[in-house]
């Protein structure tokens, strides 16, 4: 398996998702603010891979369809190669919750570029990927596929879809996240706090921390069930921590902790922009499965995915002659 490949200096964007998957978040599968599972279709998918077979996961990030095609594997007993890639720097073994006994069955290469993926020709005979793709330049992406994937390679992708469930909750995020930036909300108030500590004025420092308190209230009163991945439940958390150090911990932790998650919001909100630029509707969808007929893929389709009644993404399925 050939894995060269050359270096190069991370985007912003790369940089962004290296940050969320290195805090251990497993996937990007959230709508109405819930996770939800597509763990049995990929048990079904990666089924037929018999022994021998070679899997690639793109887009992976912690690997969450990479170690369920590992366990899938494994239940069944067949040595089953399976090699996860993505833009980010990825480290899923050390941040992913995991089976230990799947470890070993699944190699992670970070900082790839889909139209530039470090393997040789026909290598592999199934791809996957969930909600990761559609990140990739299309045809680049598909051409480069194409040239890795065996002869009657199966391909199957799930993603994001306009107007969605998952769509429309990564909005509401992202609302959300911006409102934490505006004057008199969390990120301001902290920066507020930090530089009181500074200066060590005890009742402006009082002042403010009583401000923090109330507003961390009422964001709890407002937003009562945040997903464990939304940056309002961290800013939330780290401002009630805030009001408790100020004395505790020298100011100048306090300011570079503030700088950080300033930091953590333009990422969280630049990630959340990428996933509404990528998404998919069906006249696109179409597109991409003319694209990958003309590129050398046969049978490409689509269908919507539903999850409670709710359409959450697109599937796409092709492969090669």
């Amino acid at each position: 398996m050939q894995m060269t490949k050359d270096t190069h200096q991370p985007s912003a964007k790369a940089l962004s998702w290296t940050r969320y998957w290195r805090s251990g978040f497993q996937n990007t599968c959230f709508f109405a603010d819930k996770a939800f599972s597509v763990e049995s279709d990929w048990q079904a998918y990666f089924s037929t891979a018999a022994t021998g077979t070679k899997i690639i996961d793109l887009a992976t990030g912690n690997g969450a369809v990479a170690w369920i095609a590992a366990a899938v594997a494994r239940d069944s007993n067949r040595d089953v190669a399976i090699v996860g890639v993505d833009f980010a720097d990825i480290n899923p073994g050390d941040v992913a919750t995991v089976d230990a006994e799947l470890l070993p069955r699944v190699t992670f290469v970070g900082s790839t570029d889909l139209a530039e993926l470090p393997f040789s020709d026909a290598e592999f005979d199934f791809a996957s990927s969930q909600f990761g793709f559609e990140y990739a330049q299309e045809s680049a992406a598909l051409l480069e596929l194409k040239r890795v994937l065996k002869p009657g390679g199966k391909v199957r992708f799930l993603i994001h879809a306009s107007e969605g469930a998952v769509h429309e909750a990564s909005t509401q995020r992202l609302r959300r996240a911006r409102l934490m930036l505006e004057s008199g909300q969390i990120i301001p108030l902290l920066e507020e706090l930090a530089k009181a500590s500074s200066n060590g004025s005890a009742p402006r420092i009082t002042k403010v921390q009583k401000r923090i308190s109330a507003k961390v209230d009422l964001v709890g009163r407002k937003f009562k069930q945040l997903p464990a991945d939304d940056l309002v439940f961290e800013l939330c958390r780290e401002a009630k921590m805030f009001v408790t150090a100020v004395g505790q911990v020298p100011a100048a932790e306090l300011s570079a902790r503030v700088r950080y998650l300033a930091e953590e919001v333009r990422a969280y909100t630049l990630r959340l922009n990428a996933m509404q630029q990528a998404a998919r509707n069906a006249g696109q969808m179409q597109g991409m499965c003319q694209s990958a007929d003309v590129l050398g893929f046969t049978l490409s389709n689509y269908e919507a995915y539903y999850v409670d009644n709710q359409q959450v993404g697109w599937i796409f399925l092709s492969q090669i002659p």
